[in-house]
């Protein structure tokens, strides 16, 4: 009886993981302990604009164009696990795509390593929105230039204060300095204004240290 119970598991097992296979949003590849590819699924094919055929002709240990990439394949299967993000270039399509893979080892009921599969995501848009992120940054920082405007931020968890460099550079401030607290912006502002009256239009929303 526990045999066949046993068996319906296994095929229950297979049953979910070719369901995940088939169906991931990753990018699946099976491969075995020489670096040959045995199987992917449908999306690596469309990361990597490439036909199926074509892919598993290609052996992950020596065919790879990225050393860098193949090297952290080879390594999964003596560490259990390797994280690798970069820009794959391939030879096949010509087409360079920037993507994040977990690499893992694969063992056997008997705990005999049997190859390994990777995981793999496309960053492309993950790439554009930080692209998109640090251009806002910056056309930020150059509008509170132009304006004269500055800003800060507080961390309601550990009461850290990021304030912009145009914010020290109004209050004249050394943005090397590592602790400055509220004490300092009414000093210098006081010592550079030179009119205490000019404190009634600055507006201080957070308790002074």
């Amino acid at each position: 009886m526990s045999k066949v119970k046993n068996k319906v598991t296994n095929v229950e097992a297979n049953d979910i993981y070719r369901a995940i296979f088939y169906n991931s949003h990753f990018g699946i590849i099976n491969f075995n302990n020489s670096g040959k590819i045995i199987d992917c699924n449908e999306r690596v094919l469309s990361i990597f604009e490439i036909k199926k055929d074509v892919l598993l002709k290609i052996n992950l240990f020596k065919d790879l164009s990225d050393e860098k990439l193949s090297s952290e394949i080879k390594k999964s299967l003596n560490t259990g696990y390797v994280y690798y993000e970069g820009i794959y270039n391939s030879q096949a399509t010509g087409i360079s795509t920037p993507i994040i893979a977990h690499c893992n080892a694969v063992y056997s009921e008997k705990n005999e390593l049997t190859g390994g599969v990777i995981l793999i995501e496309d960053n492309t848009k993950n790439l554009h929105a930080e692209k998109k992120l640090k251009e806002s940054e910056q056309f930020l920082k150059e509008a509170q230039k132009i304006a004269h405007v500055g800003h800060w931020e507080k961390n309601l968890i550990t009461n850290e204060i990021h304030r912009s460099k145009e914010l020290l550079r109004i209050y004249n401030l050394d943005s090397s300095q590592k602790e400055l607290t509220n004490i300092h912006y009414i000093s210098s502002a006081i010592k550079y204004w030179n009119s205490f009256s000019l404190l009634t239009n600055i507006y201080f929303p957070i308790e002074l240290n």
